[in-house]
């Protein structure tokens, strides 16, 4: 399991390092990924745009039967709150 979608840097917006490194574990059938804790890596008041490289790429690579998702609460209260 990649938890946190293998903690990409959303904050310095390095979508292409990380989508290059995530995509051999796509290879090997038994990995999946949850996607959690974005927030926690993105800077304060990112938007959905900033975000949909990584959900896009994630899906991709897995595709749903391989993904999951995790609320990452309550540590998501530190980068955002639950309402947003």
């Amino acid at each position: 399991m990649l938890d946190h979608m293998a903690n990409p840097d959303i904050r310095n917006q390095d979508w292409k390092s990380w989508a290059s490194a995530i995509r051999p574990f796509a290879e090997t059938e038994q990995v999946y990924c949850k996607v959690s804790g974005l927030l926690t890596r993105a800077s304060r008041g990112v938007g959905q745009q900033e975000l949909h490289p990584y959900f896009d790429t994630s899906l991709e690579v897995f595709g749903v039967e391989r993904l999951m998702y995790g609320s990452d609460w309550p540590v998501l209260l530190q980068a955002e709150s639950l309402e947003r």
